[in-house]
């Protein structure tokens, strides 16, 4: 269960970091060539090595779309029916490319326009992975790159980049401008709007899912027995899961954003809605227990501690529990490892749960020979 749980968060983890990724903290350094205008910001890791560009140029705010590099998963979602992407009818462009819109006015003209293809594909074909971004009058475009040396300063680096980057990125902007169409409005891809409502509830239940953990940590010295928990968190996990999957399916259908959201609700919803009603199940367990606790005497099996980085975690391994489902190796606190030794006793303050899940308020002294027993 605990590695169960770890597994989930770091996942969740993951997918928060990744939308995190994708917000523009910055619109980065101001930077002209020639006539052009634009902003650069470079990406470096921990190490300062460089490991992305971003370019973006101010446009007219009368689009909405992001292309980027077809990927397997685009052409397997496509091949099985869960997404479908606009074709131009250009096979090299539709091979390589992958639409994420369904702005007629941008889509038809895709397919009529030979040049406006040519200089896409131009700009995303200067570095790999080059993702290119329109919205609320800026023109993004993102690239990674792998082969930088690091120990060139960023105002080098953002001018060498502006100067093999942005003239072409300003002609594809001049282009999108001779385009035939009016200010941006969301009816023209309503499946936008569609898409931020999904990924927006999946990024909240993630959210929830991760202080959920953090909450349940509290309670990890407790709860002993985990059957009825388990058991009703996963049935809230699949009906949350069922509705997100309706959601996707009746409501934004089968679009260029099918996959991608069906992705986020996987790996993002489903984890965090077992995280976040596994913690508020054990919350309920214990906190709405109104029982008073039973004094139990149980056998030590083994009692040990061990060290993780500089922190020092306490081992009860008992031979059973009053409950025989509960688990046998739980940890403890620090004052109440002073109680146990290996081959003896202590007493539990038991408590059989609201839910039915067993779990241990406190722990005290108790005579060997009292091992197994209820103690009046």
């Amino acid at each position: 269960m605990v590695f169960l749980r770890l597994g989930l968060f770091l996942l969740l983890l993951f997918r928060v970091f990744h939308y995190v990724g994708r917000l523009r903290i910055s619109a980065g350094e101001a930077v002209n060539v020639g006539a052009d205008t634009g902003h650069v910001d470079i990406t470096r890791d921990k190490y300062k090595a460089v490991r992305g560009v971003h370019l973006s140029v101010e446009v007219s705010d009368r689009f909405r779309f992001l292309l980027r590099p077809e990927s397997a998963l685009d052409r397997f979602a496509k091949r099985f029916g869960i997404a479908q992407e606009w074709q131009t009818g250009d096979e090299s462009f539709d091979a390589k490319i992958f639409i994420l819109s369904e702005d007629p006015a941008l889509l038809e003209t895709l397919s009529t326009d030979k040049e406006l293809r040519s200089l896409i594909a131009t700009v995303m074909d200067f570095h790999r992975g080059a993702r290119l971004d329109c919205a609320r009058g800026k023109l993004h475009l993102e690239v990674l790159v792998s082969d930088v040396d690091k120990e060139q300063s960023d105002e080098v680096l953002n001018e060498s980049f502006a100067r093999e980057m942005l003239p072409a990125l300003a002609r594809l902007r001049a282009r999108l401008e001779r385009i035939s169409a009016g200010d941006w409005r969301a009816d023209r891809d309503p499946t936008l709007r569609r898409k931020a409502w999904l990924v927006g509830i999946s990024t909240t239940i993630a959210a929830l899912g991760i202080l959920g953990l953090l909450v349940s940590i509290r309670y990890d010295r407790y709860q002993v027995v985990r059957e009825a928990i388990p058991y009703y968190s996963a049935w809230i996990t699949g009906c949350i899961g069922a509705a997100l999957l309706a959601g996707i399916f009746l409501w934004l259908g089968r679009r260029p954003h099918t996959h991608a959201v069906l992705l986020d609700v996987i790996l993002a919803a489903l984890p965090g809605a077992w995280l976040a009603s596994n913690a508020g199940l054990t919350l309920y367990n214990e906190e709405y227990d109104a029982t008073a606790p039973a004094h139990y005497s149980v056998k030590v099996s083994s009692a040990y501690t061990s060290r993780h980085k500089s922190r020092t975690h306490y081992h009860l391994v008992v031979a059973q529990w009053p409950d025989a489902r509960g688990i046998r190796e739980v940890e403890v606190r620090e004052g109440e490892y002073s109680l146990m030794y290996t081959g003896g006793c202590v007493g539990v303050l038991w408590h059989p749960g609201r839910l039915g899940d067993g779990w241990v308020s406190g722990y005290e002294r108790a005579n060997t020979e009292n091992c197994g027993v209820m103690i009046e």
